[in-house]
């Protein structure tokens, strides 16, 4: 299921009319739609979300149609590239940076979404450290440098 229309994605990428003759072409927008929304459901489940969230909730629902129109316009843009030289390592698109960057903060903090309905086995009680992830590869009790003595003990001045 689809978060957002063509209609959607049109309103972000006005220099292009999409129709039948258009590069990409209405059916190719709608292809390019159902994939991003595929993309949300995945991210969406793999943290707890029954998906797909239906329009019944408004505020998940709101979000989720502005962040599929968000990644299904940036691939409308990459598709647009196609047979375009670019430079090696180019920047991903704006519009897929903020894709990502909405969809890593509803991972990182799933409150965003509310009213969304979430699987049952989300709903259990988890420990701190699910909870409350961190790039923290030493899980041991670490001195940080500011809390280590400067001077060692009996040394003379």
């Amino acid at each position: 299921m689809s978060y957002c229309t063509s209609g959607d994605v049109q309103a972000l990428n006005s220099q292009i009319v999409f129709s039948a003759t258009s590069h990409p072409n209405q059916n190719e927008i709608v292809a390019i739609i159902s994939q991003v929304a595929s993309i949300i459901d995945a991210r969406l489940s793999a943290v707890g979300f029954t998906v797909p969230v239906g329009t019944g909730y408004s505020v998940a629902s709101g979000m989720l149609l502005t962040i599929n129109a968000i990644g299904a316009a940036a691939l409308v843009e990459n598709s647009r590239k196609i047979g375009v030289t670019t430079v090696e390592g180019e920047p991903p698109s704006r519009y897929w940076t903020i894709f990502n960057q909405q969809l890593n903060a509803i991972e990182k903090n799933p409150q965003i979404l509310n009213d969304a309905p979430r699987s049952t086995w989300s709903q259990g009680a988890t420990s701190y450290a699910v909870d409350n992830p961190d790039d923290d590869d030493d899980v041991g009790l670490q001195v940080e440098d500011h809390l280590k003595p400067k001077f060692r003990k009996g040394q003379v001045f």
